[in-house]
């Protein structure tokens, strides 16, 4: 992680330089929103399916036999980690991280 941590920095620093040299239109494009991107159709199938997961797993955890059970705690551990990744991916892309503690300081 520490590795993947490094190598996204190093990525990032790169694009900044990069884009330093282009025009604003080239260096900083709309952003599409999840609607556009995705469609309330496809959004909505992925919720369902999701919570769908989280209700099969919960389901089976009472169950007697071990293997089920078993079967159901990885699940929704798998689930609660693509849960996290989601809401880091969104809370990274949001800006609403700090990059410097003197970013979030109001100066004047």
């Amino acid at each position: 992680m520490l590795a993947r941590s490094l190598l996204d920095r190093w990525v990032r620093q790169v694009d900044r330089r990069a884009g330093a040299t282009l025009s604003r239109r080239a260096a900083h494009p709309v952003r599409l929103g999840w609607r556009t991107v995705l469609g309330w159709p496809r959004a909505a199938f992925a919720v369902t399916t999701f919570a769908g997961a989280v209700a099969l797993a919960i389901a089976a955890l009472p169950r007697p036999d071990s293997t089920t059970r078993y079967a159901a705690v990885v699940l929704l551990i798998v689930l609660s980690v693509v849960a996290l990744a989601v809401i880091n991916a969104r809370t990274a892309r949001s800006g609403m991280v700090a990059r410097q503690a003197t970013s979030t300081r109001r100066t004047g």
